[in-house]
């Protein structure tokens, strides 16, 4: 596929920012509570690819709620109709200790 990948065997909160192009996290948090990790490895212009439950409409909403400010388009699940793949871009916190 021609893509490079990194796997880091260590958690994200102590792992040092990585810069990346995409960022992506299956099951590890709300949506919330996992944007300030995206975001602390996540390069400027780049993409977080987040498959989320059916839940995912009011984790977004509760996200936004928090601050968050992202561009978002969802597409439907391969492995569950009520699941989505978020694609965040352009995300930024209006909170300054994100």
């Amino acid at each position: 596929m021609g893509v490079d990948v990194t796997v880091l065997d260590q958690r994200s909160e102590q792992a040092p920012p990585q810069g990346a192009e995409i960022v992506s996290a299956r099951a590890l948090r709300p949506l919330p509570k996992l944007l300030p990790l995206v975001a602390r490895h996540l390069a400027p212009g780049g993409t977080a690819l987040l498959p989320k439950g059916r839940g995912w409409a009011a984790e977004v909403e509760a996200a936004r709620a928090a601050g968050w400010r992202f561009a978002l388009d969802s597409r439907p699940s391969a492995t569950d109709p009520d699941a989505r793949l978020l694609r965040l871009t352009d995300l930024e916190s209006a909170r300054t200790d994100a």
